[in-house]
């Protein structure tokens, strides 16, 4: 089991699935930085890293942050005038 604590969701995501394990349950708490990995959980408890687990075990995160994270958005209304002379 790789140490999670403290990557981003996304880097937590590519880990696991580079060691043939998936993200489980996504669960969110308060935290100082937006969507990163406050705990690794198996069977409900948590796994320290270097833990061994079977390849295909699911793998529970408890994440920072309100679970909407950073959305970008895009405004197709946006026109683009060109500046007259």
């Amino acid at each position: 089991m790789p140490n999670l604590i403290d990557l981003s969701l996304r880097q937590a995501t590519s880990l696991l699935e580079s060691r043939g394990l998936f993200v489980g349950a996504i669960i969110y708490q308060s935290g100082y930085f937006q969507n990163a990995v406050l705990d690794q959980i198996y069977r409900g408890q948590h796994i320290p890293p270097g833990e061994r687990v079977r390849k295909g075990t699911y793998i529970n995160l408890i994440v920072s942050g309100t679970g909407q994270g950073y959305q970008e958005e895009e405004n197709e209304d946006i026109l683009f005038e060109e500046e007259e002379d």
